[in-house]
């Protein structure tokens, strides 16, 4: 783990970790995740394709209630640059869950440049359209005690 970034949840390790770009994962409770940005604060299709493979199999397999919808917060404070086509590959991974989540939560930092706070004030606005509650929001820690966000007990199986 990329030592200069404080884990959001800092107890309990990441069930899941993209090596290459320091990607965490947690699964939650309410049923859903936290991804981290550590190392690699540009997003590539790699990581893309990371969260619309084995992290969604896991998330598919949590159990719910019946209805019950995810909840995503993407804690991305270090996000700086994307590449075009991984922002196809993530707007597709959400239009794939738009059934299934209930809330999509973005961190980014204020110090982000206007390419990607537009970017990701797109994305909402998209996501908005197509049903999931989805909003920038300041801070994490804020967001997480105010939705109950907190790390699933026990191991993941995959």
């Amino acid at each position: 783990m990329h030592a200069d970034v404080r884990p959001v949840f800092a107890d309990v390790a990441p069930a899941l970790v993209h090596e290459p770009s320091g990607l965490r994962v947690w699964f939650t409770e309410p049923p859903g995740l936290v991804t981290q940005i550590t190392r690699e604060a540009h997003i590539t299709v790699d990581v893309a394709r990371f969260l619309a493979g084995p992290v969604t199999d896991v998330l598919r397999s949590l159990p719910r209630k019946t209805g019950q919808r995810f909840v995503f917060v993407h804690e991305w404070t270090r996000f700086r640059s994307y590449e075009p086509e991984a922002r196809d590959e993530l707007t597709s991974w959400a239009m794939s869950l738009k059934q299934e989540i209930g809330m999509m939560l973005f961190v980014i930092s204020k110090e982000a440049s206007s390419m990607v706070r537009m970017g990701i004030k797109v994305g909402t606005m998209t996501l908005k359209l197509a049903g999931i509650d989805s909003e920038l929001v300041e801070s994490i820690d804020p967001a997480l005690a105010t939705h109950g966000i907190r790390p699933r007990p026990g191991p993941v199986s995959f």
